[in-house]
């Protein structure tokens, strides 16, 4: 692959060839992360009586135990703290950060979006989600994020 396009990358200046090759991992990154959700969800998708092919009945109970758990967790942090006071949504808790860098899939974003801003989006009832959505309305750079 490399030899049949080596003519075009040598043509192309020092940054392009840098924003190419950036372009190239970042797209490769996407489609580990897209393929790793995917071969997780079917992993995980199977009736919650009978565990996965490969995965004992205990560690499948196990599973179910630990999700359970963090669901109830989740309900009862929005419950408790969430719900009064809403979470910032992420372009204005971390506005130097787009929509699609990797600091929302690992790290400091993830967990911000995980431990707060997700429950509470999950567990707020219609009228407080159209308030949010009123007092936050996401700019251009997130459109969709909401998911409408």
């Amino acid at each position: 692959l490399r030899s049949r396009y080596a003519p075009i990358f040598a043509q192309q200046s020092a940054q392009s060839k840098l924003r190419l090759s950036a372009a190239l991992v970042y797209s490769m990154k996407i489609i580990i992360v897209c393929l790793s959700l995917f071969f997780a969800e079917v992993a995980m998708s199977s009736s919650s009586s009978e565990p996965p092919v490969g995965m004992s009945k205990e560690i499948w109970e196990k599973h179910l135990e630990r999700q359970a758990k963090a669901e109830k967790d989740r309900r009862d942090k929005f419950q408790k703290v969430l719900k009064d006071n809403p979470p910032e949504p992420p372009w204005i808790k971390y506005p130097e950060y787009s929509s699609n860098d990797i600091f929302w899939r690992m790290g400091e974003g993830e967990t911000y979006l995980m431990e707060y801003v997700w429950p509470y989006l999950r567990y707020a009832s219609e009228v407080e989600l159209k308030s949010y959505k009123e007092k936050y309305p996401e700019p251009n750079s997130w459109s969709g994020w909401y998911g409408e």
